[in-house]
């Protein structure tokens, strides 16, 4: 379920933006390292995509070694208090349907599925992709679909 990086992959994750015609306010990439300061999994996070208050998660991945060891869900953890703390009030993001591991550790991490998208090219194949929300505050997945329409279900 995957390719091996190719030269340019880690230059276009840090340069690339949605389209211009999708309103975000912000763009991070960050990096986790552990005790020794290695870098042990990165994450790349959009502020107020589509709407204020709600914030997307364009990919997490932590080091392969580190999976079944609580490291994935506890960075998570934090990541999400953290986007909490700055007013998200929903978090979104995307999973390729088929990739087992992400969508039940999104699932055990609260998100829903809201709808699914077809014809999704990412990278040089093309994928079905599970639009999953989590409401972060006092809120309703029905109040998220009425800001964000691109995912009401079709």
């Amino acid at each position: 379920m995957g390719r091996p990086p190719k030269p340019n992959d880690a230059h276009d994750d840090f340069h690339d933006l949605p389209p211009t015609d999708i309103p975000l306010r912000e763009q991070w990439m960050w990096g986790f390292v552990d005790s020794r300061d290695e870098l042990i999994g990165v994450a790349g996070i959009v502020a107020d995509l589509f709407a204020p208050t709600v914030w997307h998660i364009g990919y997490f991945m932590i080091e392969t070694k580190q999976h079944g060891a609580g490291l994935a869900r506890a960075i998570y953890d934090a990541s999400e208090a953290y986007i909490r703390d700055q007013g998200a009030v929903w978090l979104r993001l995307g999973i390729v349907v088929g990739n087992e591991r992400a969508e039940k550790f999104w699932g055990r991490c609260g998100y829903i599925e809201v709808r699914t998208r077809d014809n999704y090219v990412l990278g040089d194949k093309t994928h079905v992709v599970r639009v999953m929300v989590k409401p972060l505050r006092e809120a309703t997945i029905e109040q998220y679909l009425s800001l964000v329409a691109r995912d009401r279900p079709d």
